[in-house]
């Protein structure tokens, strides 16, 4: 089976055009909401999630609240090995539901191709871009479910889909490679760039998370995890624009 017939058997829809996935509160409902996804990666991030709350209110005590209205969007990458097999691309805002409760609101999609998700970080993905700016209008009180899943059906493809490839394009040792010098003669520089892109989530990525977020100076905030990030960590991230 390929990597995009996988993806269609157990991702987060049907289809290469089904809407991400979301998980948390939004100001227009009164509790947790959650539509399409995957229960296990449910499960992964409100686990996490409500230690790193609790973390981060014991750090944080009087300026918490402060910090976490005032958070920046939170974009992340979850690489095979986080949640089963598959890769993850999301974005986390802070949020709060009708009755004034915090907790974040999370939107996420099962990406096909685990390197054709390292290209598009590279490159700039419009996956990314449009959830970022989308997320903040659910904060409009008035902004309803109805018209935040409009907004999701309306996302392009999710990270990596237009650049999938047949996972058994080619095999390289990159061990030789690098360590050796071993020669390489492959159909194209792409095709080398494909295979280690392959090779360095299978092998030295896996399990790792990614997360970035934009700083106030117009740079980019960037931290790598083995798994989630600790609690303790989660503090720091609410700080990271001020």
């Amino acid at each position: 089976m390929s990597g995009l017939e996988a993806w269609l058997a157990t991702g987060t829809g049907g289809t290469p055009s089904q809407a991400p996935a979301w998980y948390g509160k939004l100001p227009a409902l009164g509790d947790f909401a959650h539509r399409r996804g995957n229960e296990q990666f449910n499960a992964l991030l409100d686990a996490w999630l409500q230690r790193a709350m609790t973390a981060s209110r014991a750090q944080l005590q009087g300026d918490w609240t402060h910090a976490y209205l005032g958070a920046p969007l939170w974009s992340f990458a979850f690489f095979p090995g986080v949640v089963g097999d598959a890769p993850y691309a999301g974005v986390l805002m802070s949020s709060v539901d009708r009755v004034g409760r915090y907790f974040p609101l999370t939107v996420y999609t099962q990406v096909p191709y685990a390197r054709g998700l390292l290209r598009e970080l590279q490159t700039g993905t419009p996956w990314y871009a449009y959830v970022q700016q989308a997320l903040p209008q659910v904060l409009d009180t008035r902004f309803t479910q109805e018209q935040f899943e409009e907004l999701l059906a309306a996302a392009p493809p999710p990270p990596g889909l237009a650049q999938a490839l047949d996972d058994g394009s080619v095999n390289v040792a990159w061990a030789e490679v690098f360590q050796q010098g071993r020669p390489l003669t492959v159909p194209g520089p792409g095709t080398a760039i494909d295979a280690l892109a392959r090779d360095l989530t299978t092998h030295y990525l896996r399990g790792a998370t990614l997360w970035w977020a934009p700083l106030p100076s117009g740079a980019t905030l960037v931290r790598a995890f083995q798994g989630m990030p600790a609690p303790e960590a989660y503090a720091g991230m609410l700080t990271a624009g001020t």
